[in-house]
């Protein structure tokens, strides 16, 4: 008895290992990676030796853990020492590097300085949030308003 016993036990352990084998669980693959998702990501960048913030990268959804980071409802913005905004920038999506602090897409940008008085949007980007540069590469349209233009320094 003690050895049909031992029997049925070996061959219930080898119906449940073999189907796990079959599967690659024992043969050293690994589950699928589950998405992190982080809600509100941003990276920040200061002036040196400040706390003044100089440049902020923004996503309403990004997954954190890939290299680089893809994310969903970008927007950017880049400031002056005084805190006045100097870019303010909006795309669908992007990619984030945060080793070479930058963000990159192909897809639609659109952005604006001197409060919209400029505005210029395009097809791919780049921007380095540690050089405050932003390149649009494709289908580029600008749109100046106003006086922009005009000297705006006080004549002695």
């Amino acid at each position: 008895m003690g050895f049909r016993w031992r029997l049925g036990v070996g061959f219930l352990l080898a119906a449940a290992i073999v189907p796990l084998w079959l599967s690659g669980r024992l043969n050293g693959a690994l589950p699928p990676a589950r998405r992190v998702v982080q809600k509100d990501f941003r990276v920040f960048d200061y002036f040196r030796g400040s706390q003044k913030l100089k440049a902020m990268l923004h996503g309403g959804e990004a997954e954190y853990l890939l290299n680089p980071i893809p994310m969903q409802g970008v927007d950017f913005q880049s400031y002056a020492e005084s805190g006045e905004t100097n870019l303010s920038a909006k795309a669908v999506n992007a990619f984030c590097d945060r080793t070479n602090r930058t963000a990159y897409s192909s897809g639609p940008v659109e952005f604006q300085i001197s409060g919209g008085r400029f505005r210029l949007s395009g097809w791919g980007f780049h921007w380095s949030q540690t050089n405050t540069y932003l390149v649009v590469s494709n289908q580029v349209r600008s749109v100046l308003k106003g006086d922009l233009m005009r000297d705006t320094l006080p004549r002695p």
